[in-house]
């Protein structure tokens, strides 16, 4: 006669062994040779060169909020080889479909443009929330694009009408850990914007 199975072992076994997992590989980025982590004014200079960028993509590739959120997150000090995965993913053009949920001028002249998957309750949030996704427009863009006021994105902002938003992958290690954001990637900069169809 054969043994029954104990199956809630063998969660506990699969659970440890993913928990072991996960200590690996903190313990590997939280240890990682001091001399392969990028120094400071290196990352700096990455992420303002990816802010400037203002040509558009020659192609995007269509993204959900989820899957945004789901894309890896290196630390703030991240290292060489984490640099050249960044890289790659900010060669790419993306879109994405969302509610504006909240829209604020920011002090560099950036509109920050955070966009939500079901319509946010209430109108326009003045909170920041998890389930925001950052999108920005930045002067560059702005005065290539000067349909693109902050009037007419409020005007959108807490409203039923979905937006795609299109332009830039960007990570921006500097937040990618803020307890209220769910992931430091960004569309930035926005290169276009429109009324999702159907929305």
């Amino acid at each position: 006669m054969t043994e029954p199975v104990d199956m809630s072992r063998r969660c506990r076994r699969r659970d440890i062994a993913r928990i072991l997992l996960a200590v690996l590989i903190w313990s590997v980025v939280a240890h990682a040779d001091p001399a392969d982590v990028v120094p400071a004014a290196e990352r700096t200079a990455h992420l303002q060169a990816m802010k400037d960028r203002v040509d558009e993509p020659l192609s995007v590739t269509s993204m959900t909020i989820a899957e945004m959120f789901a894309l890896p997150r290196p630390p703030r000090a991240y290292t060489r080889a984490q640099l050249a995965e960044i890289s790659a993913l900010e060669a790419h053009g993306v879109s994405v479909i969302g509610y504006i949920a909240r829209v604020d001028r920011m002090g560099d002249g950036d509109f920050h443009v955070q966009i939500t998957e079901a319509p946010p309750p209430g109108g326009c949030l003045r909170r920041n929330t998890p389930d925001q996704f950052i999108t920005e427009l930045t002067p560059g863009v702005q005065a290539r694009r000067p349909a693109y006021t902050l009037p007419r994105l409020q005007a959108l902002c807490g409203t039923p009408t979905q937006v795609r938003i299109s332009g830039w992958l960007m990570y921006d290690a500097r937040h990618a850990q803020e307890a209220w954001r769910s992931t430091g990637w960004e569309v930035h900069p926005i290169t276009g914007s429109a009324c999702a169809a159907g929305g």
